[in-house]
């Protein structure tokens, strides 16, 4: 192995390519190792690289080589990036007192961690160059590619010591094998070779052609790493370690079960499935939800007959969020909807100094705000109580919950002799994510002058313009 920044042959077409590759990598690992005998996992391509020690070093890599990196790169001017060790481990560390299954679950909270972030840099955040002590100039954009090829360099090598422990029981059949090998291999030769080839980004263009990224228009299917449970009645009639996420056009994303971890003695079919044209969307099937003497109508749906962007949710079912009782992802409440993986919340304190305006009269100004950052959304300005006028606030009963950040108390602002009604917000006791902004006020942008620094600042068009 070479240092990840040290090479680059050139850029991938699609950034949604190579972080659908990063994002995937130990979900391929977990159905590649699971249920192999001990001798076959411990199987080796090359000495020191076997299925342990890739998991480590890929562990190891994700933020000393990949993640810290770009970071430093969208943070900082130009940073220069030295060289790391390219041997397989970089830090001891406490793997040796992990099963495999634990460093992979490891390495799926850091990807999908990772992946949420690098898909909320813009455009021009990940156009901002770096420049390595060994390979010049290169930009954010490019070791994202370039981390979805050693991610598949990594993965052909354990494929490869799978393959290599089983071929002596192959037999005759070896003639074959060997030459289909020569033709996936096209002219390369020896193991040197083959692992030179691998690095260079065009021999690897083809395996990162994958579906299109999940937000354009269309559906996006997707597997979860999280258990998760939906209850009503007091009985959990979905309960899953292997939903699957569902972005469908003009909805939240959805959790879909397997049909095996559906209660589905508790549901009854509420309409008749109605079949759908080529080309049309996929009809759902409906079915009312059972317990006691408790009825939920029209509250869990399939596809029995899906159609071909669909062809993954045969055999699942889907709940409407607000007609169970509770949500759980792992042991943790959720409401409202899923939390989408590749939604990020940040909350950093911040010297900038904040103002608001109303009518032409300052309800609040401070030094000391947190500003908190939401994909897709504005920054939103949270403030201490002393830094807000308070005599101005009038509580409201209104609240509002959130998946990433809790449940919001209300207050509506005096405004000359009318009321602004819930302008203004607040997370009381915020989800242990989101801990800074709590007790802390927050205006709409869209309808104060809040000023940063003395500049005012535009304000933005969002569903609460």
């Amino acid at each position: 192995m070479g240092d990840p920044a040290s090479r680059f042959d050139g850029t991938l077409d699609s950034l949604e390519a190579a972080l659908a590759v990063v994002g995937r990598t130990p979900l391929i690992l977990r159905g590649l190792l699971d249920g192999l005998e001990p001798p076959l996992v411990g199987s080796r391509s090359e000495p020191n690289w076997g299925p342990r020690q890739v998991l480590e070093h890929l562990l190891d890599v994700e933020g000393i080589a990949f993640a810290d990196r770009i970071a430093r790169i969208v943070h900082e001017e130009r940073p220069f990036i030295r060289s790391i060790d390219p041997s397989g481990r970089l830090r001891d560390g406490d793997y040796g007192r992990r099963s495999l299954d634990g460093l992979i679950d490891e390495l799926i909270r850091r990807r999908v961690e990772d992946v949420a972030w690098l898909r909320s840099l813009n455009p021009a955040q990940l156009d901002r160059e770096g420049e390595h002590d060994r390979a010049g100039t290169f930009t954010a954009r490019q070791l994202v590619h370039y981390w979805a090829c050693h991610d598949l360099l990594h993965l052909r090598q354990l494929a490869r010591g799978l393959q290599e422990a089983l071929t002596p029981f192959v037999g005759n059949l070896s003639t074959f094998f060997e030459e289909g090998c020569t033709r996936l291999d096209g002219s390369i030769r020896g193991r040197r070779q083959r692992r030179v080839a691998m690095n260079q980004l065009e021999d690897v263009d083809v395996l990162l052609k994958v579906p299109r990224r999940r937000f354009v228009e269309g559906v996006w299917i997707e597997p979860s790493p999280r258990r998760v449970r939906a209850w009503f009645g007091g009985v959990a009639v979905g309960d899953s370690e292997r939903v699957l996420l569902v972005y469908e056009p003009k909805r939240l994303p959805v959790y879909w079960f397997p049909v095996a971890d559906v209660r589905m003695d508790l549901l009854r079919p509420s309409t008749r499935p109605a079949g759908h044209a080529d080309g049309e969307a996929a009809r759902p099937a409906r079915f009312d939800v059972h317990v006691g003497d408790r009825v939920a109508e029209k509250a869990a749906w399939t596809y029995p007959e899906p159609d071909p962007d669909r062809v993954a949710l045969k055999d699942h079912v889907a709940f409407y969020w607000n007609q169970m009782d509770a949500w759980f992802e792992e042991d943790d409440e959720v409401f409202v909807h899923p939390r989408d993986p590749y939604h990020r919340v940040d909350v950093l304190h911040s010297s900038r100094r904040v103002r608001i305006e109303v009518g032409g009269q300052v309800v609040a100004e401070s030094s000391r705000p947190c500003l908190l950052f939401e994909t897709g959304l504005p920054t939103r300005y949270y403030l201490p109580k002393l830094d807000v006028r308070m005599d101005l606030l009038v509580p409201s009963h209104t609240t509002s919950r959130c998946p990433y950040k809790g449940v919001a108390v209300y207050w509506s602002l005096r405004s000359g002799d009318g009321l602004l009604e819930d302008l203004v917000w607040s997370y009381p006791s915020p989800i242990p994510e989101c801990p800074k902004i709590e007790s802390l006020l927050c205006f709409y942008n869209e309808r104060v002058d809040l000023s940063v620094n003395g500049e005012l600042q535009v304000r933005p068009v969002s569903p609460w313009s």
